[in-house]
Formats: C-alpha cells, sequence, structure tokens
C-alpha cells in the first residue's frame, strides 16, 4: 500500500488512484448525508446521476476506505492533513485531484487545503466543487483560487446548463450533449481513455470552460437503494 493510514483499526490508502485522470486523488463518501452539503438533486441535477455513487464506487471496499477516511478527516483531522501534506511532498506528486468523490463537507475543510497548497508547491491541484452556493464559503473558495498551484472549478448543477461563472474562481464545467465554441469538450468523455492518453491537463488550469459529456443516467431513489445494498455486499 503505498499511501497507508490507520484510524479505529482499519488500515488504508490514504489516496485513491485515479487511472481515468492519471493522478492521485482525495475521495470521500459522496452524499448530503456524508460529505456534499451542495447536493443539487432533481429531475435533471448532474447530482441525480453522480459517477461517485454508481459502479465500482459502490464495491464495500471503496466504501469502506471512504468512510474510515473521512473518519479519520474529522475526528483526526491535524494528522490527517498532516500526512497528505507529507505524502504529497514525498513523491513529488505534479497532479493532484481533490474529491474525484465528494466536496468540501464544511468551510474549514477550504482553510485546510490552503494551507496543503502552500506548503505543496510543486504540485498542481484541481477543486471542482458545488460549494460555490453558499456565499459565505466564497472568501475562502476565492483565497484558494488565489493560490498559483490551484484551479477551483465550479460546477454546474444541472445537465444543459451553462457553465457557473462565479466572481474571483476558475472556469466552470458543464455536461452537455454538444458542442459550444467556447466550452472545451474533456477528449477522455468522448473516446474513451485516460487525461494521459490526451496528453490533457485542462483541468488543472484555469484556461477553458470544460464540458464532461455526460454518462450514466439519472438514478431514481430504488435503483440507487439496490445498487447501495449491492456494493455493501460485495
Amino acid at each position: 500500500m503505498k499511501h497507508p493510514f490507520t484510524h479505529n483499526n482499519h488500515t488504508t490508502s490514504l489516496f485513491t488512484w485515479t487511472s481515468a485522470m492519471s493522478c492521485w486523488s482525495w475521495s470521500l463518501p459522496a452524499g448530503k448525508a456524508y460529505s456534499c452539503p451542495a447536493e443539487h438533486v432533481g429531475p435533471n441535477s448532474i447530482c441525480s446521476s453522480c459517477y461517485a455513487q454508481q459502479g465500482n464506487y459502490l464495491f464495500r471496499n471503496v466504501r469502506d476506505s471512504q468512510q474510515t477516511r473521512f473518519d479519520f478527516l474529522r475526528e483526526d483531522t491535524d494528522r490527517c492533513f498532516s500526512l497528505i501534506t507529507e505524502y504529497i511532498n514525498r513523491d513529488n506528486l505534479t497532479h493532484f485531484r481533490v474529491h474525484d468523490s465528494g466536496d468540501f463537507h464544511s468551510l474549514p475543510m477550504i482553510h485546510r487545503w490552503i494551507s496543503v497548497v502552500r506548503s505543496c508547491p510543486s504540485t498542481l491541484f484541481w477543486f471542482p466543487t458545488r460549494t460555490y452556493l453558499f456565499p459565505n464559503w466564497l472568501p475562502a473558495l476565492r483565497s484558494l483560487h488565489r493560490q498559483p498551484n490551484a484551479c477551483v472549478r465550479p460546477s454546474a448543477l444541472n445537465f444543459g446548463d451553462e457553465p457557473p461563472a462565479i466572481d474571483g474562481l476558475g472556469h466552470g464545467t458543464v455536461s452537455m450533449n454538444q458542442s459550444l465554441p467556447h466550452i472545451r469538450n474533456c477528449p477522455k468523455t468522448i473516446v474513451g481513455g485516460s487525461c494521459a492518453d490526451h496528453d490533457c491537463r485542462t483541468c488543472w488550469h484555469d484556461t477553458d470552460y470544460v464540458n464532461y459529456l455526460p454518462h450514466g443516467h439519472a438514478l431514481t431513489a430504488k435503483e440507487r437503494a439496490v445498487r447501495l445494498t449491492i456494493g455493501a455486499t460485495r
């Protein structure tokens, strides 16, 4: 195990290797009851077909690791962020995705990540978020985005929405079944592969709005319950 930690007698990896993005990431349990206070659920909402609540994310080992990570984050915050910083610097990580699953679950977490970003100046950090919906969180999000090695991208709420334009944050991201001249389509959502396969690191640089073509489908409450049950038993 490359980035181990132990909490409540459970040893697992602090980071997750996300092959589609060709980088290590920070992954927490998704959903409003967990680490997504700004979850937006509705008939056409992107959160209603959240990839982090489908597929491999529902396997028991993945869910257990995410929950242990989340508990560690909340119950031993200083130690958690100390290890995050130590591992990123130790391995000279060039790119890091914060929240391939989940989001900032509280305002103090944004300030904690500002400290990490400042302590890891050689690493580029990408933060997608919907917590821009909370006006009192915006000053901290803007401070995070001002760091030269951080990109905070506001995520659209619904399929087909124009990219959110939030003063002081990066270019927003969307999910729509069309091409628009002012929005860059994510190549791996079109033809598959990974960020490395396409030599693309746009999401870590505040240069373009980005469209992730829709994939999967909106889950009904019944489907989500069934998938969670299946995932918990494997």
